[in-house]
């Protein structure tokens, strides 16, 4: 799940594409394991890191 969080930092990828290089079927699949295993949306993931800054 660390590499799938760190892609969503990328913000010039798609969710979809992120999913796909990470070997989800789709971006709901992946968005469904990102709350089973870390209780929070990917977006909010993406939203995190942008406010974090470089």
């Amino acid at each position: 799940m660390q590499t799938r969080s760190r892609r969503y930092a990328m913000p010039d990828l798609s969710i979809a594409r992120i999913a796909a290089h990470c070997g989800f079927a789709s971006a709901e699949a992946m968005r469904l394991a990102f709350r089973r295993h870390l209780d929070i949306a990917p977006n909010d993931v993406r939203a995190r890191f942008r406010s974090a800054g470089p």
